[in-house]
């Protein structure tokens, strides 16, 4: 724990996760997803390794902190996607606080283009995380089967390749 960092009790991290799930406006397909981040939930998801144990106690009060909390919206973020728990502890693992707060600020980013464009009433669009910083998105389910089944899986790795390479670097 860094000196100074901003701790939180369990219920004042649980208010506080949900503010900004209000204020970041994570998508909840379906409502399938509950967005409520009880004190019961976190301790739920601590005991199966998706977000880590308390900082610190402070008089026997468990004490969390930012990492905590990206922990928190990251998860809500991944089961936005479809993702299950097993899932998203292995896309979640291990990453540092500067790749959870890449993958809190890339949902917050799709969300805002978005919301720029407007969706026709029926669209749909799938989304995948298949690599951190990397999201795939399909709008047109239809339109790329019929691609696919005129390409070759090779044709098609070149061309995302192409494309993430291309993104990657900025051009």
């Amino acid at each position: 724990m860094e000196s100074g960092e901003i701790l939180w009790s369990l219920e004042e991290l649980s208010q506080h996760s949900q503010r900004e799930l209000e204020q970041r406006k994570i998508p909840n397909p379906g409502g399938r997803v509950s967005q409520v981040l009880s004190a019961r939930t976190i301790r739920y998801y601590t005991s199966l390794g998706l977000v880590d144990r308390p900082s610190s106690y402070d008089g026997g009060v468990a004490k969390y902190g930012p990492r905590h909390l990206l922990q928190l919206l990251a998860i809500k973020i991944l089961q936005a996607e479809y993702l299950p728990l097993p899932e998203i502890q292995k896309q979640l693992f291990g990453r540092t606080e500067q790749e959870l707060t890449e993958v809190v600020e890339s949902a917050s980013r799709t969300e805002e283009s978005a919301e720029s464009k407007p969706l026709a009433r029926n669209e749909t669009w799938l989304t995948r995380r298949v690599l951190p910083g990397l999201r795939l998105l399909i709008d047109e389910r239809d339109l790329l089967a019929e691609w696919l089944k005129a390409h070759s899986r090779e044709e098609a790795a070149a061309q995302i390749w192409s494309a993430v390479e291309e993104m990657a670097s900025g051009k």
